[in-house]
């Protein structure tokens, strides 16, 4: 499985540390810190429609066609995604939803993510609904997905010091996502904590910059090989009371990456099963609304 790393030109006058974990000085290696990582992180969103209890209809709000979206920032890890809390179960997160809970559902409409600096820009985010995995802290989750084909950082599941680096995500503009006129910087800025086997939070510090931070991650280098060096992901940048703290959600923790099951041929010449009349998908409730015509708006 495809690691991200960092690979690094040795000269012969270097002494090689025989320690796993390695440290390096800030000034020298941001930058590569910064370019190792960057593609790690990505903006998720998650939209949903409302359906009646009663009717089944399905309803979007005021004139859209989904009832709410909630966006926020995603992390890919070895053989699946982990995603905050309001992008897996934006129901729960929307005010507007509140009023209606009792006699609506929510139902999924479109799972999506982008690029950090092309927002403007979305595919499709898929996961397994019943592999989700809720972290200790209860605000993020690890959901396995084959979307980014498996690639993403390994896990640092260990307590402990650590010497590694907050990767600070910055946008131009007021935080809010999707903002698609914003950009988004890194700031890597190195840092020593103390990593607690009760999943207290540690003080992330400051950025130090006149630009806004909208997340982060945490993450340590460890020596891979001969050249190589490979970042794990240790912690997760999370705002508490206007304060940006570090999660470290992963000791004792061992994610098992999904292996597909086996295909069995069954002939060509099978017909797939017609849906019920004006049944709709979670995915796709558009094909609801063109058998059943019966999808709605709310408004105030």
């Amino acid at each position: 499985m495809k690691k991200i790393f960092l690979i690094l030109t040795v000269t012969l006058a270097c002494e090689v540390i025989a320690s796993a974990q390695l440290s390096f000085g800030k000034s020298s290696i941001q930058v590569y810190v910064e370019n190792a990582v960057q593609d790690a992180m990505f903006v998720s969103s998650h939209s949903f429609l409302v359906r009646n209890n009663e009717s089944q209809e399905l309803f979007g709000y005021k004139t859209s066609d989904y009832f709410d979206k909630l966006y926020g920032i995603g992390i890919k890890v070895q053989g699946g995604i982990i995603l905050p809390d309001k992008v897996v179960s934006p129901w729960d997160y929307a005010p507007d939803f509140k009023q209606y809970k009792d006699e609506y559902s929510p139902q999924s409409r479109k799972k999506e993510y982008s690029a950090l600096n092309n927002r403007a820009k979305s595919d499709t985010l898929s996961f397994a609904a019943d592999s989700v995995i809720r972290l200790k802290c209860e605000d993020f989750h690890y959901l396995s997905s084959d979307t980014f084909k498996g690639e993403g950082l390994a896990i640092d599941n260990t307590p402990g010091t650590k010497d590694g680096w907050v990767i600070w995500l910055l946008s131009s503009g007021t935080g809010e996502l999707p903002d698609t006129a914003a950009t988004v910087s890194l700031k890597a800025l190195r840092k020593e904590i103390s990593v607690p086997k009760n999943q207290e939070l540690v003080d992330a510090g400051e950025p130090a910059s006149s630009l806004t931070p909208i997340g982060g991650i945490y993450v340590v280098p460890f020596f891979d090989k001969v050249g190589i060096i490979e970042f794990k992901l240790c912690g997760i940048l999370t705002e508490r009371d206007d304060k940006w703290q570090l999660l470290c959600p992963f000791v004792g923790m061992e994610i098992e990456p999904v292996e597909k099951g086996t295909l069995q041929p069954i002939g060509s010449d099978v017909k797939p099963a017609e849906d019920p009349e004006g049944d709709s998908t979670d995915e796709n409730p558009e094909e609801g609304k063109q058998k059943k015509n019966k999808k709605g708006w709310f408004g105030k």
